[in-house]
């Protein structure tokens, strides 16, 4: 890894150790933008998928959104991250905010996404909500994701901020500036993330971002189908 490579790893893992002190008390679960961003794109991948039957994994919890909407929807449910200080704070609030019994169904672990401690095909689906695009190295990146599609038994979903989006000029912005909560990013098109996804073993299945128009009449949907490709948030439902 080069030096270049190296700071900006280590720009990412201060971010997330510092947002970790803010996740109990003022987390992004409170962010209605946020939120309803997350659910166009990332939740709405998972719509549709036998939840209920399912061993998932999250790779990059950070902060346990996903883990708090979705552990009555799962058999059980398995995240990561590589901040130590993140996966305290996830644990502490889902102690607090989900019923034991729920709470019971969550596995909570520090791991690195381009060496995941688990056997092969351990997850019937493996999930990264935009988080993998805060790996430094491309090549480092495709390992992530091959590690994700490794240990999937049926389905990974994978999401990432979109370099033909709006963000893509508050992202340069944030990193001109210094101003960046994240560290450090990289943003993919549809194209190169359908590649990787591709290189990585996986079938694309599904495409979505928060520009797709649900419910539209066959006659247009192929009209409003290339607005997609501009959401801020992109990513693919994959078959193993």
């Amino acid at each position: 890894m080069n030096k270049e490579s190296e700071s900006a790893r280590r720009l990412v893992h201060e971010a997330y150790e510092k947002l970790s002190l803010k996740i109990e008390g003022e987390g992004y679960r409170f962010n209605i933008g946020y939120v309803l961003n997350k659910a166009m794109v990332d939740w709405r991948l998972m719509h549709g998928l036998d939840l209920k039957n399912m061993e998932v994994l999250n790779v990059g919890c950070s902060e346990p959104i996903d883990e708090i909407f979705f552990a009555s929807h799962v058999k059980a449910w398995t995240a990561v991250d590589f901040s130590p200080s993140s996966i305290a704070a996830a644990r502490n609030v889902l102690e607090k905010e989900l019923n034991p019994q729920l709470y019971k169904k969550i596995s909570l672990a520090v791991a690195d996404a381009t060496q995941l401690p688990f056997s092969d095909e351990t997850f019937d689906l493996v999930v990264s909500f935009s988080t993998l695009e805060h790996i430094p190295l491309a090549a480092d990146r495709l390992q992530a994701f091959s590690e994700a599609a490794r240990v999937a038994k049926k389905f990974v979903i994978i999401t990432m901020p979109n370099k033909h989006s709006i963000f893509y000029f508050t992202h340069r912005q944030l990193m001109k500036n210094g101003k960046s909560d994240y560290g450090y990013a990289y943003l993919y098109t549809m194209s190169e993330l359908k590649s990787d996804l591709i290189k990585s073993g996986l079938q694309p299945l599904r495409f979505t971002s928060e520009y797709e128009i649900p419910n539209l009449p066959l006659s247009l949907v192929r009209l409003f189908r290339p607005i997609r490709r501009f959401g801020t948030r992109i990513g693919f439902l994959c078959k193993k």
